[in-house]
């Protein structure tokens, strides 16, 4: 997790594996991602059950924070 002012504001990246779908859509390590397919993201959990419903979705869009700048990144799925 990602803390801001001791608050949880998302999910830092530490790896990215290099073909992945969330390299593909632009990633990077350090990325904090805020939400995937306009689901926040705030615990491990999240992620794992956010992670089930991309089986089914055509695509990833992303909204990350890098650099103090918010980003929305999107890829194809299939």
């Amino acid at each position: 997790p990602y803390f801001q002012r001791g608050k949880i504001e998302g999910m830092k990246i530490t790896y990215i594996a290099p073909d992945s779908i969330f390299s593909k859509a632009g990633l990077r390590r350090g990325d904090i991602i805020l939400t995937l397919n306009d689901i926040p993201i705030r615990t491990t959990e999240d992620s794992y059950r956010i992670f089930e419903t991309l089986k089914t979705s055509p695509y990833i869009e992303v909204k990350i924070k890098r650099n103090n700048n918010i980003l929305t990144l999107r890829a194809e799925v299939r």
